[in-house]
């Protein structure tokens, strides 16, 4: 930005005093200033999405851990691995809390994949918005850049 600048000030003294030439440079710079604007949304929002994105991931890992702990609790029940009857009702309580547990652990999972599926649309939205400005920049751009018909008619006349 700072080189475009120093290349506007040293235009010659007849070039910059033109009105329509210093519309154009102000133009471009401003354009230059937007996609910048645009870079710094597009980065902040893959980070929102990636962060996102990692704690649904968290959340599975701790899904299937709790689900793994249930497993092996049945198997050792099934095993009779303890005869007593204390020891039988100790397992089935930890086997219930931690059914619990895993309960609780969709339902934040599901929560958490819902709130991914939020960030993951605004940031397709956003996207969507971002082309639809820059379509909009460049038609307004070629349009400023074009000749106009009746001054090209009456130049040829």
């Amino acid at each position: 930005m700072a080189l475009n600048q120093s290349l506007v000030e040293s235009f010659h003294s007849d070039f910059a005093s033109d009105p329509e030439i210093r519309k154009l440079i102000e133009f471009r710079l401003k354009r230059e200033e937007s996609f910048d604007t645009f870079a710094k949304e597009d980065q902040q929002l893959a980070t929102e999405f990636f962060e996102a994105r990692r704690k649904l991931t968290n959340k599975e890992v701790q899904l299937h851990a709790g689900q793994r702990t249930v497993e092996e609790l049945e198997i050792l029940k099934a095993k009779k691995f303890s005869t007593t009857h204390e020891l039988d009702i100790a397992a089935h309580i930890e086997r219930e809390e931690l059914k619990d547990k895993l309960r609780r652990a969709r339902i934040s999972l599901g929560e958490d994949l819902a709130d991914f599926n939020r960030a993951k649309n605004e940031v397709l939205r956003a996207m969507q918005k971002r082309t639809a400005i820059r379509k909009q920049l460049n038609d307004f751009i070629t349009a400023t850049m074009m000749p106009e018909p009746e001054k090209t008619q009456e130049a040829q006349s």
